[in-house]
């Protein structure tokens, strides 16, 4: 679905409204030039029909004025002008990166040397003979990390105790399929934000098929530091295979957040997104198919609606210092 296409989705599925004429009046007003008020800058929010929250972030130019002789007719000169963006509702996925791209313009990009603290809340597995574990249901358990963003460092709580690991320089041991042997902060950085010409870099690294490409996609929002506008590409990525549908779940915390799904093999594995950030917000794996997994450990009888991962981050933030929350 290319940009024109998603303009005129999100144009038809966004209802006038005429409850709040005088609110109408001032914005559009403001939009075209009729106010000279544009001391302040922001978000606005506009209520439509549906009651879903429109945020539109209007385009200002600052204007600088000759002062004291009236005889001066030269015209205003722009010094600065901030390019108009809108949130839409969600209703595909495409409409999601759509969002998170228009709010990741604004997002800071954390220096090499700060750190990205989360709290984690996730279940509790069943002792399990291979690598799919069934959890046990309605457990939780939480767990703090901190990593520097260029991943030199790793922190966590030991026993109580802040404890500070350095990572090998060659990278992590494990990487995804999809992905080059060794995935490092210069590699990442040199990622492109476009979805499209990012959706080629992937398919680059192999013969991928849909479900590849969002397993490669789920590793790195799980486990590195993404900045917001590659993060917001990311879902561009996910938004143009055909596998990945839209959903909206309860996550483990019981929050209402968004989800993009995707099912391969008799399992439904989902990102979640929260709903205002459209940050990444954990993951879900849910057995939708009795299917029976043999290992070199054993066999494993999984059955339909049994849950094999659940994870909500709670908390996701820049910090300076391990330990800071």
């Amino acid at each position: 679905m290319d940009e024109l296409v998603l303009l005129a989705e999100m144009r038809s599925e966004v209802p006038g409204d005429t409850r709040y004429p005088d609110a109408q009046r001032t914005l559009m007003a403001e939009i075209g030039g009729g106010t000279t008020q544009r001391k302040k800058k922001g978000k606005r929010l506009i209520v439509i029909g549906s009651g879903l929250l429109v945020g539109a972030v209007a385009a200002s130019t600052v204007v600088a004025l000759d002062s004291g002789d009236s005889r001066h007719t030269r015209p205003p000169r722009a010094i600065a002008s901030t390019p108009k963006l809108q949130l839409v509702a969600v209703t595909s996925p495409m409409a999601l990166a759509h969002n998170a791209t228009a709010l990741a313009q604004n997002s800071p990009n954390p220096a090499s040397n700060q750190w990205i603290y989360q709290k984690l809340e996730t279940t509790v597995s069943h002792a399990a003979p291979s690598g799919a574990m069934p959890q046990v249901p309605g457990s939780h358990t939480y767990r703090e990390k901190w990593d520097r963003v260029d991943w030199t460092q790793f922190a966590t709580i030991h026993n109580g105790k802040l404890v500070t690991t350095a990572r090998p320089r060659q990278g992590r041991e494990t990487v995804p399929h999809g992905w080059p042997k060794t995935i490092t902060y210069p590699y990442l950085n040199s990622l492109p934000t476009d979805p499209v010409k990012l959706l080629a870099v992937l398919k680059q690294n192999g013969n991928l098929k849909d479900s590849d490409i969002f397993t490669a996609v789920i590793a790195l929002m799980a486990n590195y530091p993404l900045p917001a506008k590659l993060n917001a590409a990311f879902y561009g990525v996910l938004a143009r295979l055909k596998s990945v549908h839209l959903g909206h779940v309860t996550d483990l915390a019981g929050r209402h957040v968004l989800s993009l799904d995707n099912v391969d093999q008799g399992l439904k594995t989902s990102i979640l997104v929260n709903p205002t950030t459209y940050t990444y917000a954990g993951q879900q794996t849910v057995v939708v198919a009795d299917k029976t997994e043999k290992g070199t450990d054993g066999t494993l009888h999984l059955t339909k609606g049994e849950l094999l991962n659940d994870q909500a981050v709670l908390v996701s933030k820049i910090v300076d210092q391990p330990g800071e929350r």
